[in-house]
């Protein structure tokens, strides 16, 4: 497999990028000798060029990047449409052969097959919809070549280093989305339903994904990390009175103690008694109450049913 290496210290340089559009299915792509990187990212149909050594068919899902000095030119009509972008190193390495499966490579070297399938289209097509839009927006080429280095990243990662087909990528990112949306609300009292409608899935059917993926329920992973969270200032076990601050975001003070006894295997009452220490009296009178009203409450919520 031939591989283009590019340094990734030394600074890329951005020339141009866009969006290809065949006009009609007798289009066919010029002829031209290439003075710097052009990389070819079809979206639809196959385009059929050459770099004056090699025939190539690049269908849907597919890149092609061509290095600088290659006779590129169009051997066959094509219809298709491709994102491009064309750019520069300043350190110019010379393409190798190498092996996929026993490839090494360093953290200064982005190494990438002149022709490969992308494993994962969406990504790199947004990418590529982002540098387009930021070169649009800002035509700084500072900001583009960045953009052009992170797509070129993403094809290392793809074509060298490939998703393990026992990870199912519609699952993972879904799994991403949910804790991503829980973590930034767990300050809030959210709930199962409200997760289940910002994503657009059914409140049960989301549920249950994300048991069978993590082990675990949305709700138990909500009170769990509604504990977690507040580690710098929350008391300890051993803290005589334990206090409810309000960024905690409990519906109510009754349903504070479950996440306790899950995480310390003891009520808030009982930790005293657990290490030894005796609380306060006031400790004490305060926990009684919130038994108390705890019960009041589930008697009325059975009485009302």
């Amino acid at each position: 497999m031939k591989v283009h290496r590019i340094n990734r210290r030394a600074p890329l340089l951005f020339h141009m990028a866009g969006y290809f559009c065949s006009p009609g299915p007798n289009w066919i792509h010029l002829s031209r000798l290439l003075t710097d990187y052009e990389l070819m990212i079809v979206v639809k149909g196959t385009l059929f060029i050459a770099d004056g050594n090699r025939e190539f068919s690049v269908k849907e899902g597919e890149y092609l990047l061509l290095a600088p000095g290659s006779d590129q030119h169009g051997y066959l009509h094509s219809q298709c449409e491709f994102f491009w972008v064309h750019f520069s190193d300043s350190e110019l390495l010379l393409p190798q052969e190498v092996d996929p499966n026993c490839a090494a490579f360093s953290d200064e070297m982005v190494c990438v097959p002149e022709h490969g399938v992308l494993s994962d289209t969406t990504v790199v097509w947004n990418q590529m919809r982002l540098l387009l839009k930021h070169h649009r927006l800002y035509d700084d080429p500072y900001v583009a070549a960045a953009a052009t280095m992170v797509v070129l990243c993403l094809l290392q990662h793809q074509c060298l280093r490939g998703r393990p087909a026992s990870q199912p990528l519609v699952k993972d990112d879904l799994q991403g989305k949910i804790l991503d949306y829980l973590n930034w609300h767990i300050h809030e009292n959210i709930r199962v339903s409200q997760v289940a409608t910002h994503l657009g899935y059914n409140e049960k059917y989301l549920s249950t994904l994300f048991t069978a993926m993590t082990g675990e329920s949305i709700k138990h992973y909500i009170l769990v990390q509604k504990w977690k969270s507040p580690s710098a200032s929350s008391p300890t076990p051993t803290s005589p009175s334990l206090p409810l601050p309000p960024t905690w975001a409990f519906p109510t003070a009754t349903i504070f103690p479950l996440p306790s006894k899950k995480s310390w295997g003891c009520l808030p009452g009982n930790t005293g008694k657990s290490t030894g220490n005796k609380p306060k009296n006031s400790a004490k009178k305060a926990y009684r109450s919130l038994l108390a009203v705890r019960f009041w409450f589930c008697f009325l919520i059975r009485c009302r049913r």
